[in-house]
């Protein structure tokens, strides 16, 4: 794969941000919805990003109509659509969807090589109409998905640990 250098940042920066919960969003700066899902997601870091478990990765598709100073939400542009291409791949969608995602990540999840794709996320949601309804973006339930693995997170859990509170989770409410 051809690496551009925001792939590599990003590849580089997700890693970093391991020990964290974290959001990756990839929002298209010319689409007034991904503009009020960028907001959507903001209450997240104002109501959980001050614990530092939670970071951002905002990724905006050609590039950021904001550069706002949080501590707790990094940008970054893709200005050749390589890093929603990336993300679309992880997850089985084509790239035109891939503008409209928010996938969330446990901490201890790395990205195996900059030469792979991502990780599939723990949870994620889109704002495609040709994707899974059940799956579109709601911001009360990426909120709660949000505050759910942050107070399941605990030092002493493994990553197998906290996949199967996920799923038990996702077990119990689909019941």
């Amino acid at each position: 794969m051809n690496t551009t250098k925001e792939a590599a940042y990003l590849f580089d920066h997700f890693n970093d941000l391991q020990d964290s919960i974290r959001i990756v969003a990839i929002l298209s700066s010319s689409c007034l919805e991904c503009a009020s899902t960028y907001k959507a997601l903001r209450v997240n870091f104002e109501r959980f990003g001050s614990s530092g478990k939670l970071k951002g990765i905002i990724i905006w598709s050609p590039s950021s109509p904001n550069q706002e100073n949080d501590p707790s939400i990094s940008f970054v542009n893709d200005s050749t659509g390589q890093l929603a291409d990336l993300f679309a791949k992880t997850l089985a969608v084509s790239n035109g969807q891939a503008l409209h995602l928010c996938l969330l990540y446990p901490p201890r999840i790395i990205w195996e090589g900059e030469d792979q794709l991502p990780p599939s996320p723990a949870f994620w949601m889109h704002q495609s109409s040709e994707l899974d309804k059940k799956q579109y973006f709601d911001p009360a339930r990426f909120e709660e998905e949000c505050k759910f693995l942050i107070e399941a997170e605990d030092p002493d859990y493994s990553d197998k640990q906290v996949s199967d509170v996920l799923l038990n989770k996702k077990k119990k409410g689909s019941s």
